[in-house]
């Protein structure tokens, strides 16, 4: 008994503990001084940064203040409200903020799940490594290059959901060892990984999905048995897996696609913008440290280089050409679905229309256009190029199997070895992650003291004429400063929203416009108005009734009545 509890701290100190200081000291190092504004600043941008850093805030108001579902709220888009099925709402770090917020700062919560996401990325895609290569150095490089990726970095510029990719390689893990030893432990524990990966990200629930088809599909051409899964040993654990993911996965999924099958979901991207160069997968992107040396690279390239930034490298190219080389070996052989992984995301996230070096070559047929075909629902997203994390995923497997070969041969591969790494370590620096402070101006504070109910419009924060009341990025700013007033908001901004949504704040802009602030009041609720000194509607309604003037950002907080007035 003392035996296999020594065992078992041991396997926790070598595969948990000690994978986790490498990874968090790593972290540390390449994004330093970021951590010493761990307590003061988020880890993040203005945008797309601080509507994730709402989504805590929401999910532990509406779960420990509410006592409601955090799938729809009326604090947006007041006072009809919006489900926020179709937003990336990321519940998982939601539900954790619940927990962390009772004995951290907002700031402290967000910047703590930013470090969790790369620390456990690392570990997810450290266990995988060794469950192919079967080195523990190896499998350490192998986690590095997954969680210290391109394509992860570029994403800890404001995209919480995307960073949060720590569950794939976890269920990657689970998924395989259903296939090769079923068992209901394993169904469960692919089932529940499965639920974090869903809870992250819509995008990589359907890539873990893909994920598990192509590796279940190697599988069958290996045993030579298309339908091995419903036969014995396999049939009882894969049903349990298929029934458990049905229940909370798969209803929301069916709950996203009647959303839009019943109010439209706007907000979707186009693949043609958002799809891979075929050279981006080696040439560095915008978020290297060095990026200046090849701007004339991805600065040609469509969309922005949050989505363009996911290059693998040139080091992790040697050790896949490597292992061509020594497809021979047992570990290798072992290995041959990650080929398939590779192949097959990278193929498809080059989207509808390849590129190279940015120049279109629409007559070229594209796998992406037949996936879009097959399955409709893809179209809600338009974002090939994040298909590369799998990329990197399988790369990180692949790569980590190269220098357990490498590791194990002789002196020159050894030294081989070491080339690689540096090589790695100088692809792999990455550029800083932006950072936010968490400044809040007088307006927010007179209006979070306002008593009584009662809407918010604000035509300050992150408003702009042609995309009305903070429908855009630019809006991240007004969702932050909810979390400081609390108060319901007449818009938000929100990834994927609803036609009737959409409808609802055009009929706002125009009664803004036509300074109908009466009709404002009876058809939505809008109690309290901040508006720009230049617009203050005080310059034409005598009986304006002004609550705060907040001179340093030139705005006013006023109080609206049904008559088409301010209160007097």
């Amino acid at each position: 008994m003392i035996r296999g509890v020594l065992a078992r701290a041991k396997a926790v100190l070598w595969f948990l503990v000690l994978p986790s200081t490498v990874y968090l000291t790593l972290f540390c190092l390449l994004t330093y001084p970021l951590i010493g504004s761990f307590s003061t600043e988020f880890f993040t941008n203005a945008g797309d940064g601080l509507q994730n850093v709402w989504n805590l805030w929401w999910i532990n108001r509406a779960v420990t203040v509410l006592h409601t579902s955090p799938w729809f709220t009326t604090y947006l888009y007041f006072p009809v409200g919006i489900s926020l099925l179709g937003h990336t709402l990321n519940p998982f770090n939601g539900f954790a903020s619940v927990i962390l917020l009772r004995f951290l700062t907002l700031v402290q919560t967000h910047n703590l799940i930013v470090v969790f996401s790369f620390v456990m990325g690392g570990v997810g895609a450290c266990w995988l490594s060794y469950g192919f290569c079967k080195q523990y150095w190896a499998s350490i490089i192998g986690g590095s290059i997954f969680t210290f990726s391109q394509y992860h970095f570029a994403h800890a510029d404001g995209h919480l959901q995307l960073l949060s990719l720590e569950w794939l390689p976890v269920f990657a893990l689970s998924w395989y060892m259903l296939l090769k030893k079923p068992s209901f432990v394993v169904s469960v524990g692919s089932a529940l990984a499965l639920l974090l990966v869903i809870l992250c990200d819509f995008y990589y629930f359907a890539y873990a999905i893909l994920y598990a088809g192509i590796v279940a599909a190697c599988e069958a051409w290996r045993r030579r048995d298309a339908v091995f899964l419903v036969r014995e040993p396999h049939t009882r654990p894969f049903l349990l897996f298929a029934v458990l993911t049905a229940v909370i996965p798969g209803r929301l999924i069916v709950r996203l696609i009647f959303l839009n099958a019943a109010d439209p979901l706007l907000g979707s991207h186009a693949p043609e913008t958002f799809s891979t160069d075929l050279l981006a997968a080696i040439i560095p992107g915008g978020h290297w440290r060095f990026a200046e040396l090849t701007r004339p690279y991805w600065d040609a390239l469509p969309g922005n280089i949050q989505e363009s930034s996911v290059d693998v490298g040139f080091a992790v190219l040697a050790a896949l050409i490597y292992l061509a080389a020594h497809r021979s070996n047992h570990l290798v052989r072992q290995a041959a679905p990650w080929w398939a992984v590779v192949l097959g995301f990278w193929v498809l996230s080059l989207g509808p229309v390849l590129r190279i070096w940015a120049m279109p070559f629409p007559e070229v047929p594209m796998p992406y256009t037949a996936l879009e075909k097959l399955v409709p629902a893809v179209q809600l997203s338009g974002v090939p190029s994040r298909m590369m994390v799998m990329v990197t995923l399988a790369a990180a497997v692949l790569t980590s199997v190269a220098f357990a070969l490498l590791f194990g041969g002789s002196r020159r591969s050894r030294v081989a070895a070491g080339a690689l790494l540096a090589l790695l370590t100088l692809e792999y620096l990455p550029r800083p992650i932006p950072t936010t402070l968490p400044d809040v101006p007088g307006y927010v504070s007179a209006v979070r003291d306002i008593a009584g109910p009662g809407g918010l419009l604000d035509l300050v924060s992150g408003y702009s004429s042609d995309r009305p009341f903070g429908s855009d990025s630019g809006s991240g700013i007004a969702l932050y400063y909810q979390t400081i007033h609390e108060r319901p908001m007449a818009s938000g901004y929100v990834a994927r929203l609803p036609s009737s949504a959409w409808a609802m704040l055009v009929r706002q802009k125009q009664l803004t416009d036509q300074n109908a602030y009466g009709a404002l009041c009876r058809d939505f609720g809008i109690r309290y108005l901040v508006a720009p000194h230049a617009v203050s509607p005080t310059d034409t309604l005598a009986s304006a009734r002004l609550l705060y003037t907040d001179q340093v950002a030139e705005a006013d907080v006023l109080e609206l009545a049904p008559d088409g007035s301010c209160v007097a």
